[in-house]
């Protein structure tokens, strides 16, 4: 039996990787995401949510603070079909909101602008961020909430977007999730969980049913654990009902 015959295998060129740009330290940096030519980076300074695009040089093209809280973070993003960047993280209440309080006035001869404390205890808010990709905020809208919360993920289509992340409770942890239409504005949020579960990724479906990934050690829509903690895929309407829970 004659043996087979095989093309030597092509010889592959692998260029050294080159520093094209440094964005900043890697707290500040949350991730990168690209709008046509441009990288868009976000994340978070001086406890200031932030976004700034650079070309394939490395050249800054614009810089961008989100929000004007006292504090705030961006923690996600993802680009729609015409290249504008929505960004999710949270803010703290509307000041409107946050009941007064007497405090004494501090001692100031120098009338130096003293900024208002606020902390990680207080971001409370959802919010949602529209660029467009030559750097113009057009929109900002937040969903108040009971809990502090981290936004992990966010997926827009041609109807709205998707924010999925994880909320502190009374009893540990739990995932959200909240969508907003296409001019941002947030129906209710969904709470998954009680006490330990996540939501990390979040995929939009034509049907506008959306599955949210996650990981849980607790049972969910009657679902009870497999192992110590699952991964989950959770399956949720139109109307923000969970309709089916796969664990593994």
């Amino acid at each position: 039996m004659t043996p087979a015959a095989f093309a030597a295998p092509k010889k592959i060129t692998v260029k050294p990787m080159q520093l094209l740009t440094t964005v900043g330290s890697p707290e500040e940096v949350s991730g990168a995401v690209i709008s046509g030519t441009y990288i868009i980076v976000f994340g978070t300074k001086s406890s200031k949510a932030y976004a700034r695009a650079i070309d394939t040089t490395g050249k800054e093209l614009w810089n961008l603070s989100l929000d004007q809280s006292p504090a705030s973070i961006a923690t996600a993003a993802a680009v729609d079909s015409v290249g504008d960047i929505w960004i999710a993280g949270s803010t703290p209440l509307a000041m409107g909101l946050i009941p007064p309080t007497s405090a004494a006035v501090p001692i100031n001869p120098d009338n130096t602008s003293i900024p208002t404390n606020v902390f990680v205890n207080d971001l409370h808010a959802v919010t949602i961020w529209k660029v467009s990709a030559t750097g113009a905020l057009q929109f900002t809208n937040t969903l108040p909430t009971s809990y502090v919360l981290f936004p992990t993920a966010i997926a827009v289509d041609k109807t709205g977007a998707s924010v999925v992340g994880i909320m502190g409770t009374d009893k540990g942890n739990a995932g959200f999730l909240a969508n907003t239409d296409l001019t941002g504005n947030f129906s209710k949020l969904l709470q998954l969980g009680v006490a330990n579960t996540t939501a990390d990724a979040v995929v939009r479906h034509s049907d506008a049913t959306v599955t949210v990934a996650g990981s849980s050690s607790e049972t969910l829509a009657g679902k009870k654990l497999v192992g110590i903690a699952d991964g989950v895929l959770i399956k949720v309407s139109k109307g923000l009902k969970v309709t089916s829970v796969v664990r593994s």
